[in-house]
């Protein structure tokens, strides 16, 4: 297996990154297709620091001094998580492409803003609040289907986890994802296959965007049904969480939720059983954060 193949086989950009010995990894045929012709590459070099992409600062020379922020990921998931990246409401895009030298690689390259030494006025907190608030009010769903959605989102972080990080440990795993894809899912998110109920929205991410309630970020409810709802949202955030992280305990977490609301909503035999002292909702326990891990 070569380098190129073996990079592609790992979405984990910490072991990619470990592996080009702290390299950003540049391809300068791929880079140019999206540059003006006759643009020359300067130099490049790693800069920043983020949990799922590599992230470089380019400099390029015409008649005049440009500087590119480029961003790095890898496999499928990379592939979409980039090309997801909002066109506005962000440093002006200059273009998202596969890299010619690793088939498996993506880049989004956008202006170069340094937050230190270029934004020396910080923006008006009203207005930044209100096109935020715009961007999410005239997003649409594809569908406007969100049960099919989130039911299809569900099933694809669980296969991406086995993928980047092998078997869960549960042998009952395969019979309860199952179960919530096809029992559970429905019966809190089935209603709104009307696209005049809760009109899908569009929620940021610190990797990308997703159609979603908005209480799948904000999480605050106290009526039972709703509380449940967010317990059934809160799979996503773990199960991404735990391809970027071998061997946490939000996988564990995860699949216990996922107990939970098989017992409440669609019991089934041949699974194992919620175990309350496990719940993070009863004993407090939390995740560490990233910048204890030294990634921001």
């Amino acid at each position: 297996m070569d380098d190129a193949e073996h990079l592609s086989k790992s979405s984990n950009i910490r072991v990619i990154l470990a592996q080009l010995s702290g390299a950003f990894p540049m391809d300068q045929e791929a880079i140019l297709k999206l540059l003006p012709r006759g643009i020359k590459l300067m130099s490049v070099k790693k800069f920043g620091v983020s949990a799922f992409t590599a992230t470089g600062r380019i400099k390029a020379l015409e008649s005049t001094v440009y500087y590119f922020l480029s961003q790095v990921a890898y496999g499928e998931q990379g592939r979409v998580m980039l090309n997801g990246e909002a066109p506005d409401f962000i440093p002006k895009p200059a273009g998202f492409g596969a890299y010619v030298q690793a088939p498996a690689a993506y880049f989004y390259l956008s202006e170069f803003v340094d937050m230190a030494e270029d934004v020396t006025t910080p923006p008006d907190p009203a207005e930044w609040s209100k096109r935020l608030a715009n961007m999410h009010k005239q997003s649409r769903s594809p569908t406007g289907y969100r049960a099919m959605f989130y039911r299809k989102l569900f099933l694809g972080i669980c296969r991406l986890d086995i993928e980047a990080n092998g078997s869960w440990p549960a042998l009952t795993l395969e019979l309860a994802t199952k179960q919530v894809a096809d029992v559970i899912i429905p019966q809190f998110l089935g209603n709104l296959k009307t696209p005049a109920v809760r009109k899908p929205t569009s929620l940021s991410s610190d990797a990308g965007s997703y159609f979603a309630h908005n209480e799948m970020e904000l999480g605050h409810w106290r009526c039972e049904f709703i509380h449940d709802c967010n317990r059934l949202y809160s799979l996503k955030g773990a199960i991404v969480y735990s391809v970027g992280h071998p061997n946490n305990s939000l996988k564990k977490t995860a699949y216990n939720n996922m107990l939970y609301l098989i017992e409440k909503y669609g019991p089934l035999d041949g699974v194992d059983k919620y175990n309350p002292s496990i719940d993070p909702s009863i004993t407090g326990a939390c995740i560490v954060p990233h910048l204890a891990e030294g990634l921001i």
